[in-house]
């Protein structure tokens, strides 16, 4: 699957300035996320994704290499590494984050998913830093939704139903305080 990408946002240069040429903004930033598997684990869902922050610099003229750079991706920074911005208009991968999330009782997964950089350059007109978001919701995982004591263990289990002489999947609801609850 590939990187489905938030809106573009534009690096800052030492003085907190976006660095522009001719009123054009020259280095941009995207994160984008894929989701990689989906997984349910009793009775609770579980996507694989990954999110990547993205760089590249759109004037041949603005083409800052040498330096180091850390991202953060979702709270987590990444180890350091160099980079160049000496072949215009190509993505460089600044980081790259995979890891599990989980769904809601229901199976739905929605967020909103922040990465950021800072780089060891000095001066004005290069990128000292940047950061860019993505928000998406992923396929819902139907869940299991009911639990039987197996062994003097609970374990999740899919309730089903007889219809019409065919067994149809069917849904858990217990009564709380006067109201139905989907099972768990």
């Amino acid at each position: 699957m590939a990187y489905t990408y938030g809106e573009t946002s534009y690096a800052k240069d030492i003085n907190g300035n976006v660095i522009t040429y001719n009123t054009k903004k020259i280095y941009e930033i995207r994160l984008g996320y894929q989701l990689n598997s989906q997984r349910e684990e009793n009775g609770v869902g579980y996507s694989n994704i990954s999110l990547q922050l993205e760089v590249r610099s759109t004037n041949s003229s603005y083409a800052t290499y040498g330096y180091n750079q850390t991202t953060t991706i979702d709270g987590t920074s990444l180890s350091a590494k160099s980079f160049d911005f000496r072949n215009t208009n190509v993505w460089q991968v600044f980081g790259t984050r995979t890891f599990d999330v989980q769904h809601d009782s229901e199976g739905n997964y929605t967020a909103t998913k922040n990465g950021s950089f800072t780089t060891t350059v000095t001066g004005a007109s290069r990128p000292k830093s940047g950061s860019a978001s993505v928000s998406f919701t992923l396929p819902n995982i139907p869940l299991q939704s009911a639990r039987i004591r197996v062994s003097g263990t609970w374990k999740g289990a899919t309730p089903y139903v007889r219809v019409n002489g065919a067994w149809k999947k069917a849904t858990a609801y217990v009564r709380v305080n006067g109201n139905w609850k989907k099972g768990v």
